[in-house]
């Protein structure tokens, strides 16, 4: 709250010096002033004031004049839009200084307080509709804790986006084509026929997680051993569509605990089934940005700067997932979303610049998407790195973690850091009751504050309104 008030300070400030600047004879051209940046700062002494510039300094050898003469004029006519500076004067060698009539933050904090949860909200966004792509992460197993810290900040970005005017739609890519969900299939079949009484053995290439033993036996359960006897390949859609059912239900109702709602489930294989992939490429290929070497579609990716061309049609020509994904965020645009955001993972950098070129050459505008790379999570456990993967079945649920910490504190604990920066999962600090984990100070802070408001109506004070003269009972700084 303090650094809001004070940077709402500095930019009134700021504004009105401006706005003097424009008043003081100058033979210096007006673009300069437009450009000029005018730094308002806390002085290290109190006795300076609240604020003060040394722009006075900055603008005496362009308009050659003395920066305390330069202040002098600035502070001529001065008008203070907030109507709170109680003292203006220019010092030597040129500083202008500010202070502030304290009654100015308590009329703030009255504010704040009839504005309640609507405090900071505004129609920035204009309602433009956005449509942000987060989590995506292969329906091949359940949500793990490598793919949460995506999740939390798609969520509160999509959160904070709206809260300033944009209209946003939350979507997750579900990737149900390709090689992965037939290893899936696979991998279910396999020990479905192993439950059946088969001697057969695990591929390495397989999904070896407790949930393939999970889905198998729930088949089982259902359809006792009437797939006993069939090859994978005769029967693989039946595998593929339970396995992808029983796994995406899972994932929905992992992000519903972890209070991560979303608008739609895209499905990759519908839209390659709906043919939008060739529509795509053949209005590339009429923009002359496709060509065709060893027997592979080429998409012209350099005429855009990127640094190579990238493929789109192998030679078996089956499109790549490049072509997959040029097709999808078309789609996205053509259902009138103004604006893209993807939250991906920071292994996938290299992705931006060729997506944004092949949107470029189907027409649509250069920055209409916009991706946030998040950086790895890794985990630790009793001080060391905890690996995970899918196909190893070394996982650590997002649904076990939520269990263990409770969802405030791991969505906390996801938003601690930058996206682009690694972030350090300390399970046990995490669960830890002490001050050394950020989580639980800040519930003990809310937790004393609670128990402030709590005594207060215990003595009467059924409502916590600020009133006038309540200044005077807040003398510290």
């Amino acid at each position: 709250m303090k650094d809001y008030l004070s940077t709402q300070l500095k930019e009134s400030i700021k504004r009105a010096i401006e706005k003097q600047l424009l008043s003081i004879p100058s033979q210096v051209d007006q673009t300069f002033f437009n450009n000029l940046a005018i730094g308002i700062e806390i002085p290290n002494n109190p006795e300076h004031g609240d604020f003060s510039s040394n722009i006075a300094m900055l603008l005496a050898k362009p308009l050659r004049k003395s920066p305390l003469f330069i202040a002098q004029q600035i502070l001529e006519n001065f008008e203070d839009p907030k109507k709170y500076i109680i003292k203006k004067n220019a010092v030597a060698p040129g500083f202008i200084n500010f202070s502030i009539d304290t009654n100015y933050f308590f009329h703030e904090l009255i504010f704040v307080y009839h504005q309640k949860e609507n405090f900071g909200r505004s129609q920035i966004g204009s309602n433009q509709k956005i449509l942000i792509e987060f989590v995506s992460a292969n329906p091949t197993g359940p949500l793990h804790v490598g793919t949460a810290r995506g999740a939390v900040v798609g969520d509160v970005m999509a959160k904070l986006l709206e809260f300033i005017g944009y209209d946003v739609s939350k979507e997750y890519y579900i990737n149900d084509a390709g090689n992965q969900v037939h290893i899936l299939g696979e991998s279910v079949f396999t020990r479905y026929l192993m439950r059946c009484g088969k001697n057969i053995s695990i591929k390495e290439e397989h999904y070896q997680g407790e949930y393939v033993i999970d889905l198998a036996d729930e088949f089982f359960q259902i359809h006792q051993d009437q797939y006993a006897e069939f090859h994978f390949d005769e029967i693989s859609s039946v595998f593929i569509s339970f396995a992808l059912d029983h796994i995406i239900t899972q994932i929905k109702n992992t992000l519903q605990s972890f209070d991560i709602i979303f608008d739609r489930f895209q499905s990759e294989k519908e839209i390659i089934q709906a043919g939008i992939i060739q529509q795509k490429l053949d209005i590339i290929k009429r923009h002359e940005f496709l060509y065709e070497q060893d027997g592979k579609i080429w998409f012209k990716s350099t005429a855009f700067g990127d640094d190579k061309d990238r493929v789109v049609m192998r030679d078996t020509q089956d499109p790549t997932y490049f072509a997959s994904d040029i097709a999808y965020h078309a789609q996205k645009l053509d259902r009138g979303f103004d604006k893209l955001v993807n939250v991906w993972g920071a292994d996938h950098a290299g992705y931006e610049k060729r997506l944004q070129s092949a949107l470029s050459a189907l027409g649509y505008p250069t920055d209409v998407l916009h991706i946030i790379f998040v950086q790895m999570v890794h985990l630790l456990r009793e001080g060391k790195p905890v690996k995970l993967g899918k196909r190893s079945g070394n996982l650590i649920l997002i649904e076990d973690l939520l269990k263990e910490i409770g969802k405030d504190a791991a969505r906390f604990f996801f938003i601690m850091r930058k996206t682009d920066a690694q972030l350090e999962f300390d399970l046990d600090l995490a669960k830890a009751e002490t001050m050394d984990n950020p989580v639980f100070y800040v519930q003990y802070g809310h937790a004393r504050m609670a128990s402030i408001l709590r005594k207060a109506k215990e003595q009467g004070y059924n409502e916590i309104l600020p009133f006038e003269g309540f200044q005077n009972f807040l003398t510290l700084p």
